[in-house]
């Protein structure tokens, strides 16, 4: 399997529970107090924060940069269904 499979799989699993997805962050790195990631976060988590390899998932997932990704996930008519239809999208498209 490809890393930005793995890393797509990483951050699907870190959100795969609305409890565990955060929007409207508030500028915080890495997890919320409460534990939860926004979608910018869980990547940076899940690329063991190594930007290089999120700025290749995010890529992959169609974003030019983490303001595009925090745009997109606080975006006021975003659920947590859409943010797993992305991820699984994603993981569907890279290689194995």
């Amino acid at each position: 399997m490809n890393q930005i499979k793995q890393d797509l799989l990483a951050t699907r699993e870190l959100i795969k529970s609305p409890d565990n997805w955060l929007q409207l962050h508030g500028g915080f790195v890495g997890k919320s107090p409460s534990g939860s990631h926004c979608l910018g976060n869980a990547t940076y988590a899940a690329c063991d924060y190594d930007v290089v390899r999120q700025k290749l998932v995010l890529k992959h997932l169609g974003f030019n940069s983490l303001p595009d990704v925090w745009e997109w996930n606080d975006n006021k008519n975003r659920t947590h269904a859409d943010v797993l239809v992305l991820l699984d999208d994603g993981i569907s498209r890279a290689a194995e």
